[in-house]
Parts: C-alpha cells; sequence; structure tokens
C-alpha cells in the first residue's frame, strides 16, 4: 500500500544491534506490533507486545528472554498514574543502569535495591536517600560490576561534590582510577599503581608539571579493549609511531608509540 512505509519479514535472520523485530501494521492507528516470540539479536532495549488498550503505549513482556544491553525490566503499569512498575526479581541483562523497585511514596521517584545483583555497565550502586535534600547514598561496599565508572563514597562536607575510594576493586571499562584531590584547584590524582579493569582508555601517571595535560606508562599492563598504548614523541612532526613489536590485547585498534620531544622521566 502506497502508506505503508515498509513491511519486515520477522521470520528473516536478524543481524546484531536491531532495535525489535516489527510486523505489519494490523490497524491504521495502530503503529507496529512487535512479535515477542521472535528471537532478538545483541543490544535490544526490550520485548514489546501488542498494546492491550489503545492510551496504553506498550506492555513489557517480563518474561521473556531479555538480550544483551537492555535498560531494565518493566511490567505492565498497575496504575494509570503509575509510569513503570519494575520486577526486582527478574535476571537482568548486561548494561543494566540499576535495578529499581516500585516507589513506596507518589514523592519518591525511584528506590534502589543495593542487595540484588548488580549487571554489566552499571554505574554504581545508590541507597534510598535517608534525608529529602540528600540526592544519593553510594554504598562503598557493594560488589562492583562491569563498566562502573569509579566508586564513590559519601560526602563529608556539603561542598565536596564527592570522594573517591582508591582502594576498591575496580570493575571492566573503568576509566582510570582517581583519588581524592589534595590541594582545593587539583581537579585529580591518579594513582598508576592501581590494578587496571578491562577498556581503560589508558594509564595516567600524576602531571609532573601544570602545563602537562597527562604523562602515559607505557610500562603499564593493559587490559582488555584498551585503544591503543602510547609513548612520548620522539620527533614535534611525528603525529605517532607504531610499535608492531608490542602485545596485543583484545580489542586494540591498534599500538602507538608517542612522539618525543620532550623527556619526563
Amino acid at each position: 500500500h502506497p502508506n505503508q512505509k515498509h513491511r519486515v519479514d520477522i521470520h528473516s535472520k536478524r543481524d546484531k544491534n536491531t532495535k525489535y523485530d516489527i510486523k505489519t501494521p494490523e490497524h491504521p492507528k495502530q503503529k507496529h506490533r512487535v512479535n515477542i516470540h521472535s528471537k532478538r539479536d545483541k543490544n535490544t532495549k526490550y520485548d514489546i507486545k501488542t498494546p492491550e488498550h489503545p492510551n496504553q503505549k506498550h506492555r513489557v513482556d517480563i518474561h521473556s528472554k531479555r538480550d544483551k544491553n537492555t535498560k531494565y525490566d518493566i511490567k505492565t503499569p498497575e496504575h494509570p498514574k503509575q509510569k513503570h512498575r519494575v520486577d526486582i526479581h527478574s535476571k537482568r541483562d548486561k548494561n543494566t543502569k540499576y535495578d529499581i523497585k516500585t516507589p513506596k511514596h507518589p514523592n519518591q521517584k525511584h528506590r534502589v535495591d543495593i542487595h540484588s545483583k548488580r549487571d554489566k555497565n552499571t554505574k554504581y550502586d545508590i541507597k534510598t536517600p535517608e534525608h529529602p535534600k540528600q540526592k544519593h547514598r553510594v554504598d562503598i561496599h557493594s560488589e562492583r560490576d562491569k563498566n562502573t565508572k569509579y566508586d564513590i563514597k559519601t560526602p563529608k562536607h556539603p561542598k565536596q561534590k564527592h570522594r573517591v575510594d582508591i582502594h576498591s576493586e575496580r570493575d571492566k571499562n573503568t576509566k582510570y582510577d582517581i583519588k581524592t584531590p589534595k590541594h582545593p584547584k587539583q581537579k585529580h590524582r591518579v594513582d598508576i599503581h592501581s590494578k587496571r579493569d578491562k577498556n581503560t582508555k589508558y594509564d595516567i601517571k600524576t602531571p609532573k608539571h601544570p602545563k602537562q595535560k597527562h604523562r602515559v606508562d607505557i610500562h603499564s599492563k593493559r587490559d582488555k579493549n584498551t585503544k591503543y598504548d602510547i609513548k612520548t614523541p620522539k620527533h614535534p612532526k611525528q603525529k605517532h609511531r607504531v610499535d608492531i613489536h608490542s602485545k596485543r590485547d583484545k580489542n586494540t585498534k591498534y599500538d602507538i608509540k608517542t612522539p618525543n620531544t620532550k623527556d619526563y622521566s
């Protein structure tokens, strides 16, 4: 039909990163109808079933198998003013942000269950606020999942934004470890000796000079999915020099040795 933009064959094999499968619309005002029984590929957001009511935007089947990178599982709303209700007991897939339980009070936006098992790529664990003006309280002792940025403890002073615990175990894909600033004008101080997790970009040592942005330690152990190794540049016009003989980690793009204009050793 001329007004029908496309029709997807649910029986065809889907490739990676498809959002979801779509069948031909059954009604002119129905935008799409998803077949929950079809096999989902990686990185689908979540499964959606056909709406049961015209004012109901979507209804998620919590019992369906979730693929990677789903945000979280959502059950059908139980009340018209309740936006969503999350089943904390369902199995979480990779890259979920965190688990959310049903709000206990209408003014309470969400309540996080710190005791639930976290999946990959959670930012950090958050407990229920203890005071109305306290935005969140982080439990540093909880087990961290992959891809957490870093661990944050509860602020000790109202003007202190966060305090990082360098001694906690880091999970995969952390950017780098940060210690508490030693001086108010010092933004961060990196501990090169801490254990690196997977997917770190590269290791950075504390700058030796205020105008030196960062200094890379090529001798540190690289984890998986590091972008590349960089050594100090050897010549100002030499952008990078690749060392083909260095040991490669998984998923690294390539190894690069840094241009060497200055000797920082």
